[in-house]
Order: C-alpha cells, then structure tokens, then sequence
C-alpha cells in the first residue's frame, strides 16, 4: 500500500539568471542613451554640414522691373537715325535651372535672362539677352574650376568657354560680413562685392547689403555682332567704327544664413563711342530696374523655409534627442542602482 502523492518541488531560479534577466533592461536604456548623446552631438558636427547643400532639382523665376533710356535700334538700321527713347518701361526676366553634370556634389545651373521693353511686343520688345552655365559646389557655391562655365549673348553665337572664381546666383551658406569674389556674367570677369551694412530687415531676416561696381568696359570681344558697329554721328559725315562699352552698378540683399539673394537692384548702361571716356558717347541702354514685390516675397519664403530645415538640423533635431539620451541614461542608472541594491 502506497502513501499520497507528493507534490513536486517547486523549482527555484537561478539567482544568477534572476539577477541578469533584472539588469537587462536598465543596460539596454544606458546603450541607446549613449546611442542617442553620440548622435545628438554627431547631428550639427557632421551629418548637417554634410546635408546642407545647394537643392537639386532647381528652377527659380526672377523678375525685376523699372524704366530706363534705349537707343531705338529699328529707325537706326532703317534710316540711320539716332533716337533714344527715354522712360521705357523696362522687365528683366531670370530662369535658372538645374541641368547635367549634377550629383550629390555638384549643380549645373543654366540662366536664361532676357531684357524687354514692356510698352512694345514681339521682336520689338527684346532689348538684350543671354545664356549662361556654370558648374558649382553644392556645399560652397564656389565654381568647379574644371567645369568650363559657357555664355552666349547673340543668336548662333559659339559658347564662351570661362574659369570663374566668383560667385554668381548663390552664396555661401553662413555668409559673412566681408568683401566676396563675384563673377559679372556680361563682362566676363571677376569683381568684387563689397560688404556695406545689415540694417535692413525683412520680415524678421536681417540681411547683408553688398555692391558691387563694374567700370566700363569694351563688350567687342563677347558680342561679335553688335559689339563694335559702323556708325555716321553726323548727317554726310563717313560712318565711324565705334565700340559697345557697359558698366553696371548693382546692390544686394542677401540672407546670411541661406546664401539667398532676397532684393535686387541694379543700374546698368551700354554706350556706342570711340573710346570708353568719349565725350560724344551715344547711349544704347542706360536703366535701373529691381526685383518685384512677388520675386522678393518668393525669395523670402525660400529662405524661411531653408532656415526652417536648417534649425531643425543644429538644434531642434539635437535637443530632442539629448531630451530622449537624457531620459534613456536616467532610466538606466535608476533601474542598475535597484538591482543592486536588492543584490
């Protein structure tokens, strides 16, 4: 005869698996609090400055108006007179848009601009124009030196082939306040822009006022067409070969923190002489003209929005993750402290 059944023993853990099996979870959160402080400072150190480029794709309209004198081309070639026609309505119209080479490192930008006189249309409207490429850094703005930038200003006209080391439609990012290279697309050549002031503010940006001044200079060379031109300045008198010159004076408004030009305004004038200081100098286009209220509104709101992003990059990204590196640390030490104290 049998006695009753007796229960089995209840097993007992192992106080050494109990004791990891507690801890885990609290050297878990001290990983991921590192992870998240390693990255919080890793985020305005290296991943920002590695994110903050040039955007592609690209395509930006700009347009700037005002009035000017213009030398009345049609009655020139058809009777030989010499008319300049003052206070013509003037629209300077701007695309720039991405095209190929571009990557990760580098943006092709092609400019069309076009001059117009908005009081006539069709062929008669067109005053001047050009075509413009240039390769940039994306990170800098800087021309890509072994990217040959090319220009047209002439219908059939052969691109010019140029090495720029100015800039041209964007600036640096974090732009300061000094005298910068600058590439003048017409005449061909690096000048300076120079830093004036930062007492204009825009819709709470406060933006770096530069100019920058081109002395005249021949355009024979770039404009083989109308560049350099037979011209009687009397009537009988024998036509007199006489030299396109230009000169420009142009004041910028940029957006330190983008690089963006939000205002611009620009006096240009072209004049037919014998020589660039000819007292009897005839003026082909002599107009002052700046960027439309939309063109400014819509430079405004991209460099909003660009700011925008780039305080989530250095700071807002980075607080949040310390807030949460914070709180994963603290949960860690809290739930180590406790294990060992029940140890």
């Amino acid at each position: 005869m049998t006695g009753p059944a007796t229960a089995p023993p209840t097993p007992v853990a192992d106080p050494v698996f109990r004791s990891r099996r507690e801890r885990w979870p609290g050297w878990l959160a001290l990983g991921l609090g590192t992870l998240l402080s390693a990255t919080a400072v890793a985020i305005p150190m290296v991943v920002a400055d590695m994110m903050i480029k040039i955007p592609a794709p690209m395509r930006l309209v700009t347009v700037a108006v005002g009035t000017g004198s213009v030398l009345d081309v049609e009655k020139l070639i058809v009777s030989g007179d010499v008319v300049v026609e003052h206070g013509v309505p003037l629209k300077v119209t701007s695309l720039a848009a991405d095209t190929a080479p571009t990557n990760s490192a580098v943006i092709t930008l092609r400019v069309t601009s076009e001059v117009d006189r908005t009081d006539r249309t069709g062929n008669g409207a067109l005053l001047n124009a050009f075509v413009d490429q240039v390769s940039v850094d994306r990170f800098t703005g800087e021309p890509k030196i072994s990217i040959p930038a090319l220009s047209a200003f002439e219908p059939g006209q052969r691109p010019l082939a140029t090495q720029r080391a100015g800039f041209q439609y964007k600036f640096p990012f974090d732009m300061s306040r000094r005298s910068h290279p600058y590439f003048d697309v017409i005449s061909q050549q690096d000048t300076t822009l120079d830093y004036i002031d930062d007492h204009t503010v825009r819709d709470g940006i406060r933006l770096l006022h530069f100019r920058n001044v081109i002395d005249p200079v021949s355009l024979a060379t770039f404009l083989p067409t109308s560049g350099r031109i037979d011209l009687a300045v009397a009537a009988g008198a024998a036509p007199t070969p006489m030299t396109l010159f230009y000169s420009a004076d142009r004041d910028l408004w940029i957006d330190p923190v983008t690089g963006a030009v939000i205002r611009l305004d620009e006096h240009q004038r072209r004049y037919l002489a014998t020589s660039v200081d000819d007292p009897d100098a005839i003026t082909a286009f002599d107009g002052e003209v700046h960027f439309d209220d939309p063109t400014v509104s819509q430079m405004l709101a991209t460099a909003k929005q660009a700011r925008a992003q780039l305080t989530m990059l250095y700071r807002d990204a980075p607080v949040a993750l310390g807030i949460s590196a914070m709180a994963a640390l603290g949960f860690g030490i809290r739930r180590w402290r406790a294990v060992r104290h029940e140890e």
